[in-house]
């Protein structure tokens, strides 16, 4: 198993891990965006305005035995929005898929798409924007993944700029 996901990690690391767009003039900053690479191989960038609009959810978490307070979307609602979230249960062969979250470092971790789905796992998973009260700051944003259920934060990916949605073979 450890060998098959390896190999799927490694034939994705050729791909561009960065992705950013020009924010409107009357802010001149850049406007953090995220990839989702779908199963089929076809992706959908989302904008900043995008992910804000998603509905907003609060949590606690600790990173680092610091205690914070996130904001953001739901993963399950992201992967919704960019048409990877299956409209049904998770059943038979689509247990097998997995996402891939990629930070603009390289680093990256792996969900079960079962472990988020609200009919089995039903791990939260937050995509956060802001912590406590304002932005993220500089060293851990503009996206991070908040895994508030994890008991060590290594899945709490700061810099987040790509999901990968795919299944193993």
């Amino acid at each position: 198993m450890k060998a098959v996901l390896l190999a799927v990690l490694m034939s994705l690391s050729s791909a561009s891990l960065l992705a950013a767009e020009a924010a409107p003039a009357s802010t001149a900053v850049l406007m953090p965006i995220l990839t989702v690479v779908l199963p089929d191989g076809s992706s959908k960038v989302l904008s900043a305005q995008a992910l804000a609009a998603l509905p907003q959810q609060t949590v606690e978490a600790s990173i680092h035995d610091k205690i914070h307070r996130y904001a953001g979307a739901d993963l399950r609602d992201v992967l919704h929005l960019a048409g990877a979230a299956e409209t049904d249960a998770l059943r038979g062969p689509l247990l097998r898929r997995v996402l891939i979250a990629e930070a603009s470092d390289g680093y990256r971790v792996v969900f079960s798409l079962a472990e988020i789905d609200p009919t089995h796992g039903a791990r939260q998973v937050l995509l956060a924007l802001r912590q406590d009260d304002a932005s993220l700051p500089d060293d851990d944003g503009p996206l991070r993944l908040i895994v508030p259920q994890d008991k060590r934060g290594a899945r709490s990916v700061r810099h987040l700029v790509r999901l990968v949605v795919t299944d193993l073979p």
